[in-house]
């Protein structure tokens, strides 16, 4: 069962990552929301200046680029709208030293993080229209109606391929939105996914082809339409995963659709809406990863952004990385709004009104992780100690940092052994115990094994084996049968007649007992079951 875990590098204050190119390139906006363009490295160090003149805002500036195969590169904000008006705009060539409006949008209408998509096949984009325009007399004002538009030509020009109206058109009538949430396009059926909110209502998921032809309605408010109030969705073979934008504490959250059965699972969900899920190819593959915010004003329950991360093994979601909202009021928020990867083990993701680690406000942030698989190292590896004896075992994570302060301890027996919340193990009687330590923070534990001998008895905690051939070592571990915690450790022999060689312990469970040590030699299995 692999987990992963990120470490913070560095809290940038001077770019925004926006996307990246097949060559390895990475872009880059201001985030003092000055005009540009910029290619920056892995660490958000300057390359080279392409343009000093595409335009960004300081209020959320330039949310996302994207290379079509044409070699064109389409750029577009978020969240902008009267009296700045949206306009997504195109390269002119394929240097991206110049770029001019692809098409400026509507009065009172924007996008927002994941309303523009395109096709992996044909480089057909895909965006569609959001609005907070209010009501009045109960009914949604001007804009009446939204649409989606799509491009087959780079860009260049455009038409409306689907609308859905904000008002009822009769008595009775349901097929009404608030505004449309995003547009995704699933590779693995070749359609765009169109998604709409607010209320029960107006929560909707529509499919439609990529020639812009067969709008189909996939769900809508059966029974309860704050399941389908989604921002994103990610995309499998098998199935389609999305967060529930919904803030409300009724059990909403992470879901999880069957392509095959056309069910939908309700996985976890945490405190508040989850505001964006992406799809990212790292080293390690695609992950799943997700993103809950912090809106004061809506009923949320606790002040905090997260990222979470999928386990396809456990099919369910963990945390990775926490903050506080600088200010809890209900009208503050805190938000990770932008998550761009491909680039090795690197993420990027841009955070506003959030409380660093140090507890250090940050309006607007680029967070650079580091991200690995998850590890918790727990020193020494294991012990052999006297009765009555201490030892103190402490714990770092894969980036070798101290997380000793973050975990929680367990004996397995504590009338042979018991261990303290800081990491101190005190013998009490002779046996085997096995300790367990979970992380609090983000999940995940480890385990470790203590051997406790008489008091009277001489060892130092050292096997000494004058054997110099020697092949494999196990240790068989008797604790508890079909523990599903055994795992596989190493265990370093000093021989006399050779280097220290480093051998896998495989951890057998039978019987409580005292382990014995068996070792493999050319003159068969030689078995050691005292330690002097």
């Amino acid at each position: 069962m692999s987990r992963y875990e990120v470490s913070i590098v560095e809290y940038n204050t001077e770019y925004k990552v926006i996307g990246n190119h097949i060559d390895g390139r990475i872009f880059a906006v201001k985030l003092d929301g000055s005009n540009g363009l910029y290619v920056v490295d892995r660490n958000l160090n300057l390359v080279t200046t392409l343009n000093e003149t595409l335009p960004n805002s300081v209020l959320n500036g330039v949310n996302e680029c994207r290379i079509l195969n044409s070699g064109i590169m389409i750029v577009w904000g978020i969240y902008q709208y009267t009296p700045l008006t949206t306009k997504i705009y195109r390269s002119t060539d394929t240097s991206f030293s110049s770029f001019e409006v692809a098409i400026e949008m509507r009065s009172d209408t924007c996008l927002i993080e994941k309303s523009l998509d395109v096709s992996t096949e044909d480089d057909t984009i895909m965006f569609c229209e959001y609005t907070m325009k209010p009501k009045a007399n109960g009914l949604w004002t001007e804009p009446t109606t939204l649409y989606v538009y799509k491009s087959s030509d780079s860009g260049l020009t455009w038409n409306t391929v689907f609308s859905q109206s904000r008002i009822p058109l009769f008595d009775g009538d349901t097929d009404f939105i608030r505004h449309f949430h995003s547009i995704r396009y699933d590779r693995y059926i070749n359609k765009f996914w169109i998604t709409s909110g607010d209320a029960g209502d107006e929560c909707a998921m529509w499919t439609i082809s990529a020639d812009g032809t067969n709008a189909d309605i996939k769900f809508r408010h059966s029974g309860d339409g704050q399941i389908y109030r989604t921002t994103s969705l990610m995309f499998e073979d098998g199935y389609v995963h999305w967060g529930s934008d919904s803030p409300l504490a009724s059990g909403y959250g992470f879901m999880k659709y069957n392509r095959l059965t056309e069910e939908i699972t309700k996985l976890q969900k945490p405190n508040d809406a989850i505001r964006i899920t992406d799809k990212l190819n790292t080293i390690f593959g695609d992950l799943l990863i997700g993103q809950k915010s912090y809106e004061g004003n809506v009923g949320n329950e606790e002040a905090t952004a997260e990222m979470f991360l999928y386990s396809e093994e456990e099919n369910a979601w963990y945390p990775v990385i926490k903050f506080t909202a600088i200010n809890t009021s209900t009208s503050d928020y805190a938000m990770i709004f932008q998550m761009i990867s491909n680039f090795d083990n690197r993420l990027f993701l841009t955070a506003t009104r959030i409380k660093d680690v140090n507890n250090v406000n940050r309006s607007v942030v680029t967070l650079i992780l580091d991200l690995a698989i998850k590890k918790m190292n727990i020193s020494p590896l294991s012990a052999l100690i006297k009765n009555n004896e201490d030892i103190q075992f402490s714990v770092t994570n894969s980036f070798l940092q101290d997380i000793s302060g973050n975990v929680s301890w367990y004996s397995s027996n504590p009338s042979i052994g018991v261990i303290t919340s800081g990491g101190l193990f005190s013998a009490k009687s002779t046996g085997v115990v096995r300790l367990i330590c979970i992380d609090t923070l983000y999940g995940g534990y480890s385990s470790v094994w203590v051997t406790i001998m008489d008091s009277t008895a001489s060892n130092n905690g050292a096997v000494k084996i004058n054997i110099s051939d020697i092949e494999a070592i196990t240790i068989p571990i008797y604790d508890v049968a079909d523990d599903p915690y055994n795992k596989a450790l190493r265990l370093r022999v000093q021989t006399e007649e050779a280097e220290a060689k480093a051998f896998k312990i495989n951890a057998l469970v039978q019987s409580s007992k005292i382990p014995i040590l068996k070792i493999n030699t050319e003159e068969g299995i030689r078995e050691i079951t005292s330690f002097e």
